[in-house]
């Protein structure tokens, strides 16, 4: 019996090694079914991931599409706005006024109005060409001071833009603005602005925290300007270099935020600019710390943006995990069910072997009767007829060794009788030697002794004999050593 110490492939081989054949059969089938189960599972689930992944890829591209159409949507609505405000009369009427005559009422009335009728227009506002800021439908805007910002430095040198992501110095919420020169007489006087509130693109961004799937929105410079967990907002993708935070902080474009970077793989930075760059939608496979995930990725025309909708590789996978599972229960029912089965069969099939053994242990113990039944099956049939054969063989074999020694028994047993009829008291003549048998009947004494005994005799002369009746004839003289 091997010990506690042995290799474990040992004792496994030593535990069945004492199985019964019915049970080593059916552990074997049910062992190479589930291997196979396991084996055709691994395929399914293989091909499952990949055709799950393709499949989720396909949507997260579709949906960041969608999405930076929104963002494009949004954008374009506040650069009309800002272009077709700034070309009419009553504003290039208000900055030819001088500033002492100017009817600043009349005009934030009409600013008003402007606001009232286009939602998600949070203010407009008419800066002259130094940055002044002398009519806004928010007051608090007037006075102020606006030539750091970026959209105004272009827009006064006649380029209509929308600004980047920003976050307002009075409202101190994120903003994006667009900005139109205002044109008198063939010369730039000033620069309209309109200012939109982004809690528009804010609530599309957070509505893509469902189902596992996340939703950013990523400038030019990797930072998050929105995410669909607020908790990373204005983090970056990437450390921003020490130029570019100087230039953040004189314009002030996004007030005192220090941007956290998140432990990305360098793959998502560098797709998030190759996207920027040639503005051809990406996948990617990258790792937000130790969360695998997938990220589909699309431009936002006509601004330095990248829309990414992304989701965990644990989500897209869940399905094929789920059918994974399914296959190794499967595979435990099924080979389950074909060790039974297998059990059962081996146990039919086995109990003509049994009987076999029966009638074989019979046979070695001495019941020369013992033969095997017949059989259904021509395999075992042919056995049983050989077992047979060879069974009524060694019995005929036997019963004539048995007789033969019957026979050779009998005979001594004559012999011994024989020789038992030579003891006794035997009447012999006194003159001439004649033995007298019970039937009266004298023989010579050589002849009665060979008629009742296996002896024969071979006749010669004694040296008395010799001398008495051959006196003439020398004796041979004896063999031996010369005397001295």
């Amino acid at each position: 019996m091997p010990s506690t110490t042995d290799p474990l492939g040992t004792r496994i081989l030593a535990w069945t090694a004492r199985l019964s054949l019915s049970l080593k059969l059916s552990l074997a089938f049910a062992l190479v079914l589930l291997i196979g189960v396991l084996g055709l599972g691994v395929y399914a689930n293989h091909l499952a991931k990949e055709q799950a992944i393709r499949a989720e890829l396909a949507t997260l591209t579709l949906l960041s599409e969608r999405l930076a159409g929104q963002v494009d949507t949004y954008l374009s609505t506040t650069r009309s706005l800002a272009s077709h405000l700034a070309h009419t009369q009553d504003v290039e009427r208000f900055l030819d006024t001088p500033p002492g005559r100017r009817d600043l009422g009349a005009i934030t009335a009409w600013l008003d109005i402007q606001v009232q009728g286009s939602p998600g227009l949070s203010a407009v506002f008419i800066m002259t060409a130094d940055g002044q800021c002398v009519a806004s439908s928010n007051r608090a805007f007037v006075g102020r001071d606006f030539a750091f910002r970026t959209y105004f430095q272009q827009a006064v040198t006649g380029r209509p833009n929308s600004s980047d992501w920003f976050i307002g110095s009075v409202t101190r919420t994120p903003r994006i603005s667009s900005a139109s020169p205002i044109r008198s007489r063939g010369r730039i006087t000033g620069v309209l602005v309109t200012e939109f509130e982004v809690e528009e693109l804010q609530r599309a961004i957070r509505s893509f925290g469902q189902s596992g799937r996340s939703a950013m929105l990523i400038n030019h410079l990797g930072i998050l300007l929105s995410h669909s967990n607020s908790a990373y907002d204005y983090h970056a993708i990437e450390p921003i270099p020490e130029a570019i935070r100087q230039d953040l902080e004189q314009h002030r474009q996004f007030l005192d935020c220090i941007f956290p970077v998140d432990p990305l793989t360098p793959d998502f930075p560098a797709t998030v600019r190759r996207v920027i760059g040639d503005g051809v939608p990406r996948t990617v496979r990258y790792l937000l710390g130790d969360l695998q995930k997938w990220g589909g990725m699309s431009p936002v025309k006509g601004q330095t943006w990248v829309v990414v909708a992304s989701v965990p590789e644990a989500e897209i996978l869940r399905p094929s995990w789920t059918v994974w599972h399914k296959i190794i229960l499967m595979g435990v029912l099924s080979s389950g069910g074909a060790f039974l089965l297998a059990l059962f069969l081996g146990r039919i099939l086995l109990r003509p072997l049994q009987a076999f053994s029966e009638a074989i242990t019979a046979f070695g113990r001495g019941d020369s009767g013992a033969r095997l039944p017949v059989q259904v099956h021509p395999e075992l049939e042919h056995l049983a007829r050989t077992f047979n054969t060879m069974a009524d063989t060694i019995q005929g074999h036997q019963e004539n060794l048995e007789g033969l020694v019957k026979q050779r028994t009998l005979d001594l047993e004559q012999a011994l009788a024989d020789m038992k009829s030579l003891q006794g008291m035997i009447p012999i003549c006194s003159y001439c030697k004649k033995i007298r048998d019970d039937g009266g009947s004298w023989w010579q004494l050589e002849s009665y002794i060979q008629h009742h005994s296996e002896a024969e005799f071979s006749h010669g002369i004694c040296p008395d004999c010799r001398k008495h009746h051959f006196p003439e004839v020398p004796l041979r003289p004896k063999r031996g050593p010369s005397a001295s």
